[in-house]
């Protein structure tokens, strides 16, 4: 439906119909004259449109990170003439555009300037505001940001942890607590998930963690074992001191690739708040996560977690702005990304 060239590769009919649509929507409709819509960014950006028979209907350009005035690979000079309007069209243009830039430039961060009334357009792509409300050629302008993989850290908190569902494990699988040399099985699960890049250094973690000289790593860390004995998911509740007090927390969540799928994720968050709850402890239970895991916090929330938005904890490694700008960033991400089909 959609072809993409860069400038060199473009044809001197295409780059007429490429002029022609764009004086179209941006001087005839919109009436932009005190810009000029074509600038040397054109030579270095790709150019994606659509045909309907010999006319392009709809068109965008998306400008490589080096040469694009934002941080990230920009798009931009985005149109479909106004009697293909409201058929689709345009989202799965700003869509294709999205893959094209994530897999084949290989670039998870992509910016542009929306018209105000089309927001919700690049909102149902992925993209979020960044920006306040400003004007460009006379026209409203939000910025807008796309990044699926922007790790953002997050917080997810419950003031009621004696109360969640209950998830029984699939027939053959148990609940075991941790043993000596479980370790080599954590920092096996973790590295295969891409959490450490060598079983050393996810070792190392593992020692400075929870081997703190107590008998706590034996009650609060523990793995799910398949019908062979072979640990394939852990979990812990641990001590966290992002409050200026030690809270429980729940800590390294992991599935193995192989056995994902099978609703062992939520069995681990039911036995970790059993944990919790068996060891005494009361009121408050929280944990730490990334935009990246967004559908780990999908499943936190089923357990009645939610989004914490409150002052930023001690020890979160930024200025209060900073915190109150990213978290309303992140969670709007999350949210995005779990409704995106």
């Amino acid at each position: 439906m959609f072809k993409i060239k860069h400038f060199n590769e473009l044809s001197l009919n295409e780059f007429y119909e490429i002029s022609k649509a764009r004086y179209e929507v941006f001087a005839c409709e919109q009436h932009v004259f005190e810009v000029n819509d074509f600038d040397d960014t054109d030579k270095v950006s790709y150019h994606m449109f659509s045909y309907d028979g010999d006319k392009i209907i709809a068109y965008l350009r998306i400008i490589p990170k080096e040469f694009s005035h934002y941080e990230n690979t920009g798009i931009g000079r985005v149109l479909v003439l106004k009697e293909y309007r409201r058929s689709g069209l345009a989202k799965k243009m700003v869509d294709a555009a999205v893959e094209f830039i994530t897999e084949t430039l290989k670039e998870d961060s992509i910016s542009l300037s929306a018209q105000e009334y089309v927001c919700s357009l690049y909102a149902k792509c992925g993209f979020v505001p960044v920006s306040d409300v400003y004007m460009e050629a006379g026209i409203p302008h939000v910025e807008m940001e796309y990044n699926k993989f922007k790790n953002i850290k997050v917080l997810m908190e419950k003031n009621n942890p004696t109360e969640y569902p209950k998830f029984d494990l699939p027939e053959g699988f148990s609940i075991v607590k941790y043993k000596d040399g479980y370790e080599k099985d954590w920092a096996q699960i973790q590295t295969d998930l891409d959490q450490f890049e060598n079983i050393e250094d996810a070792l190392k973690c593992f020692k400075d963690t929870f081997l703190d000289g107590t008998d706590d790593v034996y009650k609060k860390c523990f793995f799910i074992q398949d019908s062979k004995g072979k640990n394939i998911a852990t979990a812990s509740i641990w001590d966290g001191n992002h409050f200026g007090k030690t809270l429980q927390r729940i800590h390294w969540v992991a599935v193995s690739k192989e056995c994902q799928g099978l609703g062992l994720a939520k069995c681990l968050v039911s036995a970790a708040l059993d944990v919790f709850n068996e060891l005494g402890f009361k009121d408050y239970i929280y944990l730490t996560s990334q935009v990246s895991s967004y559908k780990a916090l999908n499943i936190y929330s089923k357990f009645g977690f939610t989004p914490y938005t409150d002052k930023m904890p001690i020890n979160w490694g930024m200025d209060e702005k900073e915190f109150e700008r990213d978290t309303k960033y992140a969670w709007r991400q999350i949210k995005l990304l779990s409704t995106k089909k």
